[in-house]
């Protein structure tokens, strides 16, 4: 058992924080003796970094990029100067306080790179090892669908397949690809409707949709290069016997799950996008055929799509967590966070019929799990408590009688 125990607490419980707010919360220790220190120093920090390894033979060339977005380094107490301070055993509480500044890019988690916000308390001993401890928080921007008009679009697209067997034509198939808007949120379902007129010998034994990320990072030193990965974040599929020739549609639906939103505003060395992919799995030796389809994630929904889930809703709950932004565009007051006393209360999220009253979202880990934040620079006895980002989710069961429905279905 550790002789001396550090945490770090917010006073918001998610840790889930917007641009412009106040991050405020406690340092907390347990000291099982008395300990002698110069001080406690804070040190906050946003930013981005990316690092990748390429090896050609004998020789390895480490790529690596950084963005700083604010630092900000001060003392609780005591000082770097100033004459030592003993501080005795037992429960310690020591309250922080740190202001964000406007235009951050969101939170964001990869092997090869990150988008991060820390902060790092270190009791300062003369002489000794320092005790430290570090957690992170997460930032999430604003990223409403109802500002960019390709959101509302939706998507119609075709696939063609020509079969052949030793230079003799087997016949063809053409796919219709249907999706009702190009943008979604975490929490709601994407239905795809494909339309297959199967002209050939060729039986379909599956049809697959899947949600992919496309990713691309930006390293400045040892000079410029790009590094550009990709990642299925969830699929479904339809695989159960097809009638060849037959023109009847099936419909799959995925639920996005909680996830970064699209561009990653903001960041200058890491840019994300989302994609709906189509694959066509054919009997035999024939290849798939696929098709990508631009899908835009948000943080707010389309207004449409709300009303057209939840049309006769006369009360939202409340929020399990502020609201990101006002999505209206008409004047309110900041959400202010736990710490802070007000005797305004919270917006009771009624709705009138109006799709501007939106479901409040809850705040849901990142479905790639917890990581490490501790820097491979930093010192052994540095504690870092495991982190993973909080992405705003939509709860649509309520309202979207779809997301009740089956995975995927035959129509």
């Amino acid at each position: 058992m550790r002789s001396t125990q550090l945490s770090i607490e917010f006073d918001r419980e998610n840790g889930t924080y917007i641009p412009g707010e106040l991050v405020s919360g406690r340092i907390v220790a347990d000291f099982m003796t008395p300990k002698e220190v110069r001080g406690l120093r804070v040190k906050a920090v946003g930013e981005a970094k990316v690092k990748w390894t390429v090896k050609r033979g004998k020789s390895r060339t480490v790529y690596r990029g950084e963005e700083n977005y604010f630092s900000s380094l001060f003392y609780l107490i005591g000082s770097e100067s100033g004459p030592n301070i003993e501080l005795p055993a037992g429960h310690l509480v020591y309250p922080f306080s740190i202001q964000l500044p406007m235009g951050l890019p969101n939170s964001f988690e990869h092997n090869i790179g990150h988008i991060r916000y820390t902060i790092k308390a270190t009791f300062d001993r003369p002489w000794k090892f320092d005790h430290e401890v570090k957690a992170a928080f997460t930032i999430v921007s604003t990223y409403d669908l109802n500002g960019r008009p390709q959101a509302a679009l939706s998507i119609q697209g075709d696939m063609q397949k020509n079969f052949c067997c030793f230079c003799v034509g087997k016949g063809n198939l053409s796919a219709v690809i249907s999706i009702p808007s190009s943008g979604f949120v975490p929490g709601q379902i994407i239905p795809v409707t494909v339309e297959c007129e199967n002209n050939s010998t060729v039986e379909v034994e599956q049809i697959q949709i899947s949600l992919r990320q496309k990713l691309r990072f930006e390293a400045s030193s040892p000079y410029h290069r790009t590094k550009k990965a990709g990642l299925s974040v969830i699929k479904a599929q339809f695989d159960e016997p097809f009638t060849n020739k037959s023109e009847e549609p099936v419909m799959l639906s995925l639920k996005v799950p909680a996830l970064p939103p699209s561009d990653l505003e903001f960041c200058g060395i890491i840019d994300l996008d989302y994609v709906l992919r189509v694959t066509v799995s054919f009997s035999g030796v024939h290849c798939d055929i696929d098709e990508d389809f631009p899908i835009l994630i948000g943080t707010v929904p389309l207004y449409s799509s709300f009303n057209m889930y939840n049309p006769n809703v006369n009360m939202i709950p409340l929020p399990s967590a502020p609201p990101l932004q006002n999505p209206t565009g008409f004047a309110s007051t900041p959400f202010p966070g736990p710490s802070q006393p007000t005797d305004t209360p919270s917006p009771p999220y009624q709705s009138q019929g109006d799709p501007r009253d939106l479901p409040p979202p809850s705040y849901e880990e990142c479905m790639y799990g917890a990581q490490c934040i501790k820097d491979t620079e930093e010192s052994d006895h540095v504690q870092a408590v495991p982190y993973a980002p909080r992405y705003p989710v939509y709860n649509y069961s309520h309202f979207n009688t779809a997301s009740s429905a089956p995975v995927c279905e035959k129509q």
